[in-house]
């Protein structure tokens, strides 16, 4: 089986439930994030998509990130 390759792509803001945090990077294989993290340093192959995204868990209680209620895989 192939690894799913990592998107790393960095906003202005990531809503959490109730948490804001500014200037973040958020790391998503396969439609689901694997983590995320305040924006400290450049990191490679970082796409910048600016905006607030949202983090929302699932129905199968994975982690994903949607930006104007749209999926981002």
């Amino acid at each position: 089986m192939t690894p799913k390759r990592i998107r790393r792509i960095a906003v202005n803001e990531i809503i959490v439930r109730e948490d804001i945090m500014p200037q973040s990077i958020i790391e998503i294989a396969g439609g689901i994030v694997k983590s995320y993290y305040p924006f400290t340093d450049e990191q490679p192959c970082t796409e910048w998509i600016g905006g607030t995204v949202e983090i929302k868990t699932d129905e199968h209680g994975y982690l994903r990130v949607y930006k104007n209620e749209n999926l981002i895989e």
